[in-house]
């Protein structure tokens, strides 16, 4: 766990570039000449993505955290009501890969926010085909229906999930934290769930060390994710949404930012 002087010292001048950046951003994203094709939409969501995490880390400010990351998620809900319109959206916009938002809406504890995320994706069969692999389909749609609690969905997902993260060929075995806790939440296992985020906490750790990728790709390089687990706590608030008080001791997951069990 990083110290506050290494946290400011990491983050603290992108955090305020963030936010000087943010007015600029609105003006061009407000312009529907400028914003016709959604353009901006994506840097809002990183934006305010990025402000709600820094904030947590530097300054502990919980309701930034939790109303900067329900923002995020609006603007790629606007993309995919957009598309759905006919609005020139770019299809790799709207693809599976947009799983992420799920993960950021169920960390902010608004759930839902995070159900009406989950209902709007998924579907665009043209967009998943020339975008999406096997990974990113089998965790998308594994936490969808998670999310909306459609069970029988769920179980024809989450083995193909498993799989690939125990295929060595995939080197994902990083990622199987993942099948684990939605194996939990469909047997209702509470035990098991505990178990499932030590094996979760874990894989993250090791990924945010091993993969170079970009800075906010699904991977968390070079990411504040590496010092607060978004993915986590939101896995963490759908278990206890849905009555699994799973308990996590680590700096990774907050507690403060965890929801009560249902």
């Amino acid at each position: 766990m990083k110290s506050k002087a290494e946290l400011v010292k990491r983050w603290g001048d992108i955090l305020q570039e963030t936010i000087e950046h943010i007015p600029n951003l609105y003006e061009r994203y407000n312009d529907p000449r400028r914003n016709y094709k959604a353009d901006f939409n994506p840097a809002l969501h990183n934006n305010h993505r990025r402000i709600g995490v820094l904030d947590y880390l530097l300054n502990h400010n919980v309701i930034s955290f939790k109303e900067n990351l329900r923002k995020a998620v609006s603007f790629e809900m606007e993309l995919l009501e957009r598309y759905d319109k006919g609005e020139p959206i770019h299809p790799s916009r709207v693809s599976m890969t947009c799983f992420a938002e799920l993960f950021v809406a169920l960390a902010s504890g608004d759930m839902n926010l995070a159900q009406n995320c989950a209902n709007l994706m998924g579907g665009r069969s043209e967009a998943e085909e020339m975008y999406d692999d096997e990974f990113v389909l089998s965790l998308g749609y594994s936490l969808k229906y998670a999310i909306e609690n459609n069970l029988e969905k769920l179980r024809l997902w989450l083995p193909r999930l498993k799989a690939f993260c125990e295929n060595p060929k995939n080197s994902m075995s990083e990622f199987m934290g993942y099948p684990l806790v939605f194996e939990a939440l469909l047997e209702r296992d509470l035990e098991k769930a505990n178990a499932a985020f030590q094996v979760l906490v874990n894989g993250h750790k090791k990924k945010c060390k091993s993969y170079k990728g970009p800075d906010y790709g699904p991977y968390f390089d070079d990411s504040p994710d590496a010092d607060l687990f978004v993915w986590g706590i939101g896995l963490a608030n759908l278990c206890r949404y849905y009555g699994l008080n799973v308990q996590i001791s680590d700096y990774l997951i907050p507690e403060e930012l965890l929801i009560s069990a249902s």
